[in-house]
Formats: structure tokens, sequence, C-alpha cells
């Protein structure tokens, strides 16, 4: 994995509760925020995730495949 992907899925994690509770069907918050980068989870899956910080993630993702 590149810099650039590692920290964009540290930065997707950042913003996430931090629960590690399987509702969004990954056992932890850092596998969950890789799959939202890399696929196949959608930021949504998360049902404890802020609205202001999902919004933050839509943003870090957007930018990771912009460029």
């Amino acid at each position: 994995m590149d810099k650039k992907t590692a920290d964009t899925i540290a930065e997707i994690y950042l913003l996430l509760p931090g629960k590690n509770c399987s509702d969004c069907s990954y056992p932890k918050c850092s596998q969950f925020a890789k799959e939202v980068l890399l696929g196949p989870a959608d930021i949504y899956d998360c049902p404890h995730m802020e609205d202001d910080k999902r919004q933050s993630a839509i943003l870090i993702i957007d930018e990771y495949f912009r460029y």
C-alpha cells in the first residue's frame, strides 16, 4: 500500500467513532476505513458516524480519487 493510500485511510479512521462494534459488518473501525476507501464498504454503512464527520470523510475520499 502506498503512502497516499495509507494516509487517506488514517484520515478516514480518525473521523470514525472508534467503537469497533461490527455494526458495519467489519470487526474494527480501521478495517472499515480501508474498505470505505478501497471498496466495497460505503461510508453510510457506519450507523454511529456523525453527519458532519461523514461529510468530511466524503470530501477526503473525493480528493483521493481526484488525482
